[in-house]
């Protein structure tokens, strides 16, 4: 994923909500609401592999479809390693290690 997006042929979309994304931000992605997305798909490259995901692909899934059905022909949904990073999104575990969870993720 990271080499694709570093050679520029990938648009990382994270689908999180924005409380979501200001507790933790994935800095290598692009946050847009799953709710914004009809309205900014724009933003959203069409000559570039998208890559979409959330805490628990649910949301990635419905964006998924939802570009496809839209004219964007290769949207992949991120599964690798999901269930290790939602872990990070429970509400105790966020609030309990902010800190280093933020230093941890936007590491490049």
């Amino acid at each position: 994923m990271m080499e694709l997006k570093n050679k520029d042929k990938a648009f990382i979309l994270d689908v999180r909500s924005k409380e979501e994304n200001e507790l933790i931000n994935f800095n290598f992605a692009d946050n847009i609401p799953t709710n914004e997305i009809p309205d900014r798909i724009n933003e959203i490259p069409t000559n570039k592999t998208i890559i979409v995901f959330c805490t628990s692909a649910t949301r990635s899934t419905i964006v998924s479809v939802y570009l496809q059905l839209n004219g964007f022909n290769d949207v992949k949904i991120l599964l690798d390693n999901i269930s290790e990073i939602s872990s990070h999104f429970k509400p105790g575990y966020v609030l309990k290690n902010k800190d280093s969870l933020k230093t941890i993720i936007n590491k490049k």
